[in-house]
């Protein structure tokens, strides 16, 4: 109940350093961010699946490499709408515009370029459908040194992902954002596919994750993002919302954090205060991406080369 309390303190106003160390050190520490995410009572709720798991139709086993050489900083992953056995992700920096595409057993399948788009510093990577057409959002929003007066969403259809070495020419709209509160890094964002919502999670060394989000429409002007609430999570580094907009999930280098609607037209800042489920994440270097495939189960990939992709739960993720 205490660590409920501080959830929903957070929520409120995000303030609070005592707050941060207590949060911070129960979640590093002793692992007790579980108590917030589920009752103790029903250790069979706790959702901790890591490496080695059972095969659910023909998900993968057990991680796998990317077979790319140029892919050594994966910093971004979201699921192909097109083909769902697909997945993109991109490089966080030093790479260009690049987007990568790879199956499930990690076999390279499209790389494309974004001609009209430069690339600062990705960090991550969403996909969504409006009226039956399939795109992509790029978030550059890195921002180690918080120096930035804006960052820059870019989004544009979806190209073919079974399509290698091509020069995406279509037109790629982009969104120059600033937050409400000064310069933060962000490594996370999702679409919330109901709402045309992107969600934005900045990262800091502190547990205290500043949710933010920011409409998907074409705009010429600077864009403010609109607060949403403060998480007690630290090193965010992906994030992403289901396809049917029921799932949020949260990640960083140490687990993940999972929420889910109990009703259908539940808006966020309800499903936020609720328990959320926590999940261990696969022994892999650096998690730096996390995403819902079309079937809601759970993946992550890490940086370095080479880059591996790993399932987080073996089954889909269902309503409880």
């Amino acid at each position: 109940m205490k660590n409920r309390m501080i959830l929903k303190r957070y929520l409120d106003n995000g303030q609070g350093k005592a707050i941060s160390v207590i949060v911070f050190w129960t979640f590093l520490g002793l692992g007790t961010l579980n108590a917030v995410a589920q009752n103790e009572s029903n250790p069979s709720s706790s959702g901790v699946i890591t490496e080695n798991l059972p095969i659910v139709g023909d998900v993968l086993q057990e991680k796998v490499k990317l077979a790319e050489p140029r892919l050594t900083e994966s910093s971004g992953l979201a699921f192909s709408i097109r083909n769902p056995d697909r997945l993109w992700t991109h490089n966080d920096s030093g790479d260009g515009a690049w987007l990568y595409a790879f199956n499930r057993q990690g076999k390279a399948t499209g790389r494309w370029f974004l001609m009209s788009v430069k690339a600062n510093d990705w960090e991550d990577l969403a996909s969504f459908q409006v009226d039956g057409q399939s795109y992509i959002v790029i978030a550059d929003t890195g921002d180690n040194d918080a120096k930035r007066s804006d960052i820059k969403l870019h989004w544009f259809k979806e190209p073919d992902p079974d399509d290698s070495g091509r020069l995406f020419q279509g037109q790629v709209q982009t969104i120059r954002v600033r937050y409400p509160f000064g310069a933060r890094d962000c490594e996370a964002i999702a679409v919330d596919p109901k709402t045309k919502l992107v969600w934005l999670a900045t990262k800091r060394w502190l547990p205290s994750c500043d949710l933010l989000t920011v409409p998907l429409a074409a705009s010429d002007d600077l864009v403010t993002a609109t607060s949403a609430g403060v998480l007690p999570l630290p090193m965010v580094t992906g994030m992403d919302i289901s396809a049917d907009g029921q799932s949020m999930v949260i990640g960083s280098y140490l687990n993940a954090v999972l929420f889910h609607k109990k009703q259908v037209a539940e808006d966020w800042s309800t499903t936020l205060r609720s328990d959320p489920l926590s999940l261990a994440m696969p022994k892999l270097r650096q998690i730096e991406a996390i995403a819902f495939d079309l079937q809601k189960r759970i993946w992550v990939t890490s940086e370095g080369n080479p880059a591996w992709l790993a399932p987080v739960a073996a089954e889909p993720v269902m309503e409880k």
